[in-house]
């Protein structure tokens, strides 16, 4: 369920993948999209959910984040739900194509 090391490098999602963010945000866009892939997902309290959305409390400016891949999960951090919706936007386009019509064999990213 957690993304795990790819040879060591990267991040592998199997085709389910666990998700945690700050709660009271209004995560609906990041639902819909996570629907749309085809993955069996689920929403988890757990920091070590294989894709984080965090609070920032750097100045990162209006709708802006940071996008890490750190091996064995993804850490999106923003300001608030505006930024973290486009983390998220940047997320699906890093991820392979095949992912836009149903991704439940899962994917691959590099660190």
């Amino acid at each position: 369920m957690l993304g795990e090391e790819v040879g060591g490098r990267g991040f592998r999602c199997d085709g389910s993948l666990s998700v945690s963010w700050p709660q009271g945000w209004d995560m609906t866009g990041v639902a819909t999209g996570l629907d749309r892939t085809g993955m069996a997902w689920a929403v988890s309290n757990s920091s070590e959910a294989g894709v984080s959305f965090a609070a920032s409390t750097d100045s990162l400016g209006q709708e802006g984040y940071t996008l890490t891949i750190e091996g064995d999960r993804v850490v999106i951090e923003s300001v608030d739900e505006v930024g973290a919706f486009r983390g998220w936007t940047t997320l699906r386009q890093i991820m392979p194509a095949t992912c836009e019509q149903g991704c439940p064999q899962g994917f691959e990213l590099p660190a």
